[in-house]
């Protein structure tokens, strides 16, 4: 969820810059992450409240929310569906407007956008190397469950970690669509670049 929310901030800075402007204050950007992660606690607490059921693995040494139901198994089907949906809509429409943004730029003064063009692939082509490597162990993991035979340990802690690694990565990737953010990365590698040299 906190991905999904991520992917429509980028897609309104760089889409509605004026809107975004207007109503993304710092108190909006906190309220918005507070919401997100209690409502991310509420949605994945159904256990405690009947709906699903927790299962302690003990190779692992935790509990997760198992698939006891055909209805929690289409409740927890249809909240990653919709997070997924909200960040492929939301990156596949931030990049065809940036990308046809550089090519109507392009029209007006040739060649000046080839590297701006190359930076644009590049971007997303690190968010979807970045998704794919991070989720398609876990959608494998998924549909191994559906058969009756013991999982490796060893892949589910891989699995497990993958996920959680996104939430690291992409919004590092993400980041270099803000040029606030890009500059002060480039001034921290630079100083960090300079000193080494002086040294």
């Amino acid at each position: 969820m906190t991905l999904a929310a991520i992917s429509f901030d980028r897609f309104l800075f760089i889409v509605k810059p004026h809107l975004h402007k207007r109503f993304m204050r710092p108190w909006v950007a906190l309220t918005l992450t507070i919401a997100i992660w209690t409502l991310s606690a509420v949605l994945s607490f159904t256990p405690f409240f009947g709906f699903g059921h927790f299962l302690y693995f003990s190779r692992i040494g935790s509990c997760f929310p198992i698939w006891a139901t055909l209805e929690y198994e289409l409740y927890t089907l249809a909240l990653v569906a919709t997070n997924l949906l909200i960040i492929a809509v939301t990156s596949v429409l931030t990049f065809c407007f940036t990308r046809r943004f550089i090519n109507n730029q392009s029209l007006i003064t040739p060649n000046v956008y080839s590297c701006e063009k190359k930076r644009l692939f590049g971007i997303f082509g690190a968010m979807l190397l970045s998704y794919v490597v991070c989720f398609i162990p876990s959608v494998i993991l998924i549909f191994l469950f559906l058969f009756p035979f013991t999982m490796p340990v060893e892949y589910i802690v891989t699995c497990f970690v993958s996920v959680l690694f996104v939430t690291t990565v992409n919004p590092l990737i993400q980041s270099y669509f803000r040029p606030e953010v890009k500059a002060i990365i480039n001034s921290m590698f630079f100083q960090k670049l300079s000193k080494k040299i002086l040294v």
